[in-house]
């Protein structure tokens, strides 16, 4: 069923077919989202693959960015991984699943983000910040400011910060240009980190204890200002969220207005 309203139902039917005769599930709805990927869904296949047997392979959303496959071969070396075609039905024998170890809720037309809107479990935190990824172990000394020049969250003064903080010795950098593994070892090795908020922070959870963060927010309504504290409280990081005046009004379904 691909869609229902009153009075139809529209059905989505697949002339290609595959069967598997087993899988480990590491797919998500929202898993093309970087942040979404690293605390949902390869917690998740983490999970699944522990009580698998060896040569079960994964199966995991086709069309995400090329980090997120990175990420999965870097974990699970030996193991097959399947890309899903959208236009392909798929009938799995056996399906190693495991449940969602974290929750994040949208809080759109509150005034507020409740405080239990975030949800991250320990031991997924323990997990991303101890697994065997390219940590750097020498100094943390490094100073980053994320670049960010999407058409949300989009700073109209980002060059005027960026030739200030470059100024006290930041680095720009642009996430989406680097591989998964050169993540890891960039913000293993980051002192100070700048930025808008946005799914390139959630690469703070490998970030080294006593490591300063400042998201820059919005004032929009619901804003969810425990999405990162929480997450440096839990590994000692040193988070200050810094706001400032939302520069247009969004509307439409869903969104705050």
């Amino acid at each position: 069923v691909y869609a229902v309203s009153q009075d139809a139902v529209l059905i989505r039917y697949y002339r290609s077919h595959r069967y598997l005769k087993a899988a480990i599930f590491a797919c998500g709805t929202y898993s093309r989202n970087y942040f979404h990927f690293l605390f949902e869904v390869l917690p998740r296949a983490a999970a699944a693959e522990s009580m698998a047997p060896l040569d079960v392979p994964i199966v995991t959303d086709g069309g995400m960015p090329v980090q997120h496959y990175q990420a999965l071969k870097l974990l699970f070396p030996t193991r097959e991984i399947i890309q899903l075609d959208p236009q392909t039905e798929y009938e799995v024998g056996t399906l190693y699943v495991a449940s969602a170890p974290c929750l994040v809720h949208d809080a759109f037309g509150s005034d507020r983000a409740p405080a239990d809107s975030v949800r991250y479990h320990p031991a997924v935190v323990d997990y991303l910040n101890g697994a065997s990824f390219p940590f750097h172990t020498g100094a943390t000394s490094r100073k980053l400011f994320l670049r960010r020049d999407g058409a949300y969250r989009k700073l109209l003064n980002i060059d005027e910060l960026q030739e200030r903080l470059v100024k006290l010795g930041y680095e720009v950098i642009d996430c989406e240009l680097l591989s998964f593994s050169e993540q890891v070892s960039l913000f293993s090795q980051a002192s100070s980190i700048v930025a808008p908020t946005g799914a390139h922070l959630a690469n703070i959870v490998f970030c080294r204890p006593g490591t300063s963060i400042f998201p820059l927010f919005s004032d929009a309504p619901a804003t969810n200002f425990y999405l990162w504290s929480k997450l440096g409280e839990m590994i000692d990081l040193k988070v200050v969220n810094i706001v400032g005046k939302r520069s247009y009004k969004a509307e439409g379904p869903g969104l705050p207005a």
